[in-house]
């Protein structure tokens, strides 16, 4: 039962944000949620009109201190890709 409830589920998030956002409104959308998980500032936006690399940029420290980054090229495709 949960995990049918589970596949519905992600079938209408999936239906709604590609309804609702196109290109670098995804951008935008991630970056609260993505700061829900590694916290407030660690997260910046680098997306635009000129980028030419990363859209998102999370930068987050281990447990000795050091830095590390992932950077993030956001698309939005719905199937499978190789």
């Amino acid at each position: 039962f949960l995990t049918a409830v589970n596949v519905e589920l992600g079938d209408v998030i999936w239906s709604r944000l590609i309804t609702a956002y196109r290109g670098a409104e995804l951008e935008h959308l991630l970056v609260p949620l993505l700061e829900t998980k590694f916290g407030r500032g660690t997260v910046k936006h680098l997306g635009g009109p000129t980028e030419r690399g990363a859209d998102l940029l999370i930068a987050t420290k281990s447990a000795d201190g050091s830095e590390h980054r992932t950077a993030i090229q956001v698309k939005m495709y719905d199937g499978e890709l190789n």
